[in-house]
């Protein structure tokens, strides 16, 4: 994380936080005055080894799991290298419990049009399909797959935190 503070001529608090990160970069904050300017970027991460025993319990009791650290291109259905971490979470849980079934499905916040994203949701949950039995080695049989669009949220889609909420994959032990 990169944080470079500035001085104006109007002496105020300007500054930048900016990810670093190579495949990843991101602004994070902008502040430019007092009570000038300023933006935030929010993005939801899915923490690795706690989350893992949580996301595990939660399908052994047959309750659904929202993930958020599946990333796509934007508008696409294509996977971002970062997700890897949480892919291996869910193959490491599917291959210690070999009798589970995974309904994978995506959601989108509601910017666009229904039919786009009701074919982009059913595009991202079968790239997620793909991924896992490609890479991570599931037996297709154990995956099924559903997108949903905007229809089932979870946040307020008027905000943009409850849109970046609304923008996952679901994971339900069937």
């Amino acid at each position: 994380m990169l944080h470079a503070r500035c001085d104006l001529d109007n002496k105020d608090d300007n500054g930048y936080y900016i990810l670093d990160q190579p495949s990843n970069p991101i602004f994070l904050y902008t502040r430019l005055g007092k009570y000038g300017d300023s933006s935030q970027t929010i993005k939801i991460t899915f923490e690795s080894a706690k989350k893992q025993s949580i996301m595990e319990q939660k399908l052994a009791n047959k309750q659904p799991v929202d993930i958020y650290g599946i990333y796509f291109d934007f508008n696409s259905a294509h996977i971002k290298p970062e997700s890897e971490a949480v892919f291996k979470q869910i193959s490491d849980a599917m291959h210690k419990n070999p009798t589970w079934k995974l309904s994978v499905s995506g959601h989108t916040d509601n910017i666009g049009g229904d039919d786009f994203n009701l074919k982009l949701s059913q595009a991202r949950a079968e790239a997620v399909k793909t991924a896992l039995v490609n890479e991570y080695k599931i037996a297709p049989d154990r995956l099924t797959t559903g997108g949903y669009s905007a229809s089932r949220p979870v946040a307020d889609n008027t905000k943009v935190e409850g849109r970046a909420r609304n923008r996952r994959v679901e994971l339900q032990r069937l």
